[in-house]
């Protein structure tokens, strides 16, 4: 939907690609969405134990998929109401028969 809407506007799709590729690396490293978010594995052992991390790095990557994302919501909010005002133009016309 994302390419539909940026090809029918003319726009460049490689940044789709891009965000592509960085959200499938994003699923490698944490394949259960819990890597980040719990300091250790269910049996209790440190995930990122001796491992340095480049918390500005990965804060500016996420920021970069948040920020894409945010705009195709406002992209797809901006077309969801034009379709309504086109269904309602259509209505109003269609009272007319």
């Amino acid at each position: 939907m994302i390419e539909y809407y940026a090809k029918v506007q003319g726009q460049d799709l490689e940044i789709i690609d891009i965000v592509e590729s960085q959200i499938q690396e994003l699923g490698n490293i944490d394949k259960n969405g819990d890597i980040f978010r719990y300091p250790t594995s269910y049996s209790l052992e440190y995930r990122f134990d001796n491992i340095d991390i480049d918390l500005k790095n990965v804060y500016e990557f996420m920021q970069g998929i948040f920020n894409f994302c945010d705009g195709c919501d406002s992209e797809f909010e901006v077309v969801a109401e034009w379709e309504s005002d086109m269904q309602t133009e259509m209505a109003q016309y269609a009272d007319w028969y």
